[in-house]
């Protein structure tokens, strides 16, 4: 006796598109053919003279192009292996789930569904692209926290305020007999010095190295719990002849 095959959940998964894309396809196939009345319609017709001697004519028949009981056989068909595909798969992932387990046993969440699991999987990975966007602290600078504002914060640097200043210069100095020359020259003068202290919301580079590194670690773990969970034995239910024998009879 040849033992049947038990088929797993991600294999129902990876036909799960294309069994319900075919079938969607001849049931809309069967829904445009009863748009069209007169394929359901047909006739024979035989003509009879009066009498005996009269002109005589070709019988005519038209034959019935479709059957609204075969349109629906077969609409049912489609439909049962749809409802099957669908209820067997969502009674599986009712039984499907894993625990989502680091590289060091450290288990962060356990029994999740496989739907749960390719969800996380989705948030995660944006949650990773967020990570990669964040700036970080110029590393020109040393910088500190400073835990009552929850910035970083650089020291104390001074630079020079200056100012332009209009003096006159004496080109020639005047005489008894000559006035004298000058003109007027501007110059920069200090006038006080600026004391700085940059601030920044960023965050040190090792910081998001290490955020970078625990999303990636979390999305291999859940992605490995996916695919334990993908590979529970499945739950078969066949829903679809007991729903048509009620729809149908």
């Amino acid at each position: 006796m040849v033992a049947t095959k038990t088929k797993k959940l991600y294999e129902i998964i990876a036909i799960e598109k294309g069994v319900k894309q075919r079938n969607y396809q001849e049931i809309e196939k069967l829904h445009k053919v009863t748009q069209k009345p007169d394929l359901f319609n047909g006739h024979s017709r035989t003509f009879k003279p009066l009498n005996d001697d009269g002109e005589r004519y070709p019988d005519e028949n038209r034959k019935v192009q479709s059957m609204v009981s075969e349109i629906l056989r077969q609409a049912a068909d489609h439909s049962k292996q749809i409802f099957d595909l669908e209820a067997t798969r969502d009674k599986t992932n009712c039984l499907a789930t894993a625990d989502v387990v680091l590289e060091d046993g450290t288990i962060l969440a356990a029994g999740l569904p496989a739907t749960t699991l390719l969800y996380l999987e989705k948030a995660l990975t944006d949650w990773r692209t967020l990570v990669q966007g964040l700036p970080v602290l110029d590393s020109a600078e040393d910088w500190a926290f400073d835990s009552n504002s929850e910035l970083y914060k650089t020291g104390v640097t001074v630079t020079h305020k200056t100012s332009k200043v209009e003096e006159p210069l004496v080109l020639i100095q005047p005489t008894k007999e000559h006035p004298g020359q000058a003109k007027t020259i501007t110059k920069d003068i200090v006038i006080g010095h600026w004391h700085t202290t940059k601030m920044s919301g960023a965050i040190p580079a090792d910081q998001k190295s290490t955020l970078w590194r625990k999303a990636n670690q979390l999305i291999d773990a859940v992605k490995s719990a996916r695919e334990r969970a993908n590979a529970t034995e499945v739950s078969e239910l066949k829903i679809g002849d007991s729903l048509f024998a009620f729809l149908l009879g």
